[in-house]
């Protein structure tokens, strides 16, 4: 019979009489189902050895039987219930070379348990502190005697002793701690580090977005504070790996140590944060963000009349833009942020760092805001972005779907050459031929973008109509005057927002955050403008692009210089 039919023939003939034998022993349907689960893993495992070697099953019930048998008592064995175990006799007697699959199967469990043993002694001298770990490391693999050990270390040898005493108890009760818990797999998280400030592609925090091991770092020692033991038993990093991303992140002040305890010192949105803060929000929605879209549809023929490119456009299309331009600049006055008040990081730019949670459950957020809006928690954004040049100011609010876009490119500082092609084919006068092949080149992918549409004239030439909102410096104002107004209108609404959002965070922030609290109102505030573009979206108030390309450009208008 070769194996498949063997197998076959236990889970026809012996499931059901296995899960009876296992719940009379366990008293419990899940831990029965466990047992034979570990029994039918134990068949096939020495089964295959068996069928290796060329030997025979003769007697496959009494087989089955003894293994069952044998897996029990591990059981038992692992659960510290010795005496619990049945004598053989107890089991019946139609046992075929029962001394060769005992002596088979405790070949088996013995490589198993050596194997596992070596691995938790591995883990658990990786955790040692640099002395500790060092020391172990020379006597035990480097084979090197206590005196050698004593001059490369620099203590005394006495101190080897001692340290090698404390090191081998370390090592067992690290190893005990092991075998009494029920899970020893570390699942790293994912943090977003973005930042509110001075643009730079060489901020540190791009070295915190390559690096999973600073990320959880951060996420561990934010709630509260953390030694670096904590930090190796939680992470499940060996300490001679987080010691250097420490100091860099001590170094680099994402971190503080104080009293031998890590605290992390920037805001972290958590999904307790996110769920709180959109509580405050949906209590508002229509005193506040639906007011909002009102006033702007009732200014409408005033914003067209301005007369700006793109101003043709349905105020459904418009309410995008609108929407992030009004709310981003509501004056508050506790809660304002000059650039000026951003500190001075080791890197030598102004800004705050923050990080949003990237693996959380949205599952509470859902039932706060309600199924209607459940699928905004999906947008990919990118927030806030500006840059410019001698030519324009550029502002990009990339919404919806627009966190993928290409368009983010433009923003990057070593991107200069996209800007300048930007203000050459917005002037009156662009001819495509004063373009070198670099620059075409770079307008055919913005093209590609949608950045740009080709459109032929009555000189068999090209020109270039952007799809994106322009402005003069004198319509923006004439925008701004508009705006004011309706900012007006929600000055102490918008101010009993912020103290509500105060008072949550509050009780959210960490102490060691507490201080920060006037930026994290500011920023959680004016994310209520994103907020409010995804109520107006869900309640069919704003025009829905019809792919991403057009939905990135939603967001994004220039004004000339």
């Amino acid at each position: 019979m070769n194996l498949d039919s063997i197998f076959d023939k236990i889970t026809k003939d012996y499931t059901m009489a296995l899960l009876k034998w296992a719940y009379q022993r366990t008293g419990n349907h899940t831990e029965a189902e466990d047992l034979v689960q570990s029994v039918m893993m134990q068949l096939v495992k020495s089964i295959k050895r068996l069928k290796e070697k060329g030997e025979k099953i003769e007697n496959l019930n009494g087989y089955i039987w003894k293994v069952a048998h044998y897996v029990w008592c591990n059981h038992l064995r692992d659960n510290k219930f010795h005496l619990m175990c049945e004598p053989m006799a107890d089991v019946g007697n139609a046992f075929i070379h029962s001394d060769d699959v005992v002596a088979e199967l405790t070949s088996i469990h013995q490589d198993d348990v050596k194997k596992e043993t070596i691995s938790k002694m591995r883990m658990s001298v990786s955790r040692l502190n640099y002395l500790h770990r060092e020391t172990m490391i020379m006597f035990y693999i480097d084979s090197l005697p206590i005196k050698e050990i004593a001059l490369r270390l620099k203590i005394t040898e006495n101190n080897v002793k001692k340290v090698l005493f404390d090191a081998r108890n370390k090592v067992r009760e690290a190893i005990i701690k092991m075998d009494n818990s029920d899970k020893y797999v570390y699942r790293p998280q994912r943090l977003l580090v973005t930042y509110t400030g001075q643009i730079n592609d060489n901020h540190d925090i791009v070295f915190i977005r390559k690096t999973l091991s600073k990320q959880n770092i951060c996420i561990e020692c934010y709630k509260t504070p953390k030694t670096l033991d904590e930090l190796t038993e939680s992470l499940g990093i060996p300490k001679a790996y987080l010691e250097d991303d420490i100091d860099w992140l001590v170094e680099r002040e994402f971190l503080k140590l104080h009293k031998g305890r890590y605290s992390t010192m920037f805001m972290i949105y958590t999904a307790e944060f996110e769920t709180e803060k959109m509580r405050v929000f949906m209590k508002y929605k229509t005193a506040f963000s639906d007011k909002i879209i009102d006033r702007l549809i009732d200014q409408k023929e005033k914003i067209k009349s301005i007369g700006f490119y793109g101003s043709e456009f349905p105020i459904e299309r418009l309410l995008w833009l609108l929407i992030y331009i009004l709310i981003k600049d509501i004056h508050l006055d506790d809660y304002t942020m000059l650039f000026e008040d951003y500190p001075i990081r080791p890197d030598g730019y102004r800004y705050i760092p923050r990080g949003f949670m990237q693996s959380q459950n949205p599952e509470k957020i859902k039932q706060v805001i309600g199924e209607k809006y459940t699928s905004f928690l999906n947008w990919q954004t990118t927030g806030y972005t500006t840059c410019g040049n001698e030519s324009f100011d550029a502002l990009w609010y990339g919404m919806y779907n627009a966190g993928n876009s290409k368009i983010a490119t433009m923003f990057s500082l070593n991107r200069e050459t996209y800007r300048m092609v930007i203000g050459k084919v917005l002037r009156p006068d662009f001819d495509i031929e004063n373009l070198n092949e670099d620059e075409k080149a770079i307008l055919g992918e913005m093209i590609s973008w949608g950045m740009f549409s080709s459109v032929g004239n009555a000189f068999n030439r090209s020109s270039y109509r952007p799809n994106f909102y322009l402005f003069t410096e004198n319509q923006f104002q004439a925008l701004e005057v508009i705006l004011s107004n309706i900012r007006e209108e929600f000055s102490t609404l918008s101010q009993q927002i912020c103290d509500e959002l105060a008072q949550m965070c509050q009780k959210i922030l960490p102490k060691q955050l507490k201080s920060q609290h006037k930026y994290v109102v500011r920023n959680a505030f004016n994310t209520i403008a994103y907020t409010t573009t995804g109520f107006g979206f869900y309640d069919d108030k704003l025009y829905k692009p019809k792919d991403e390309n057009e939905c990135a450009l939603l967001t994004l208008m220039m004004k000339l210089k």
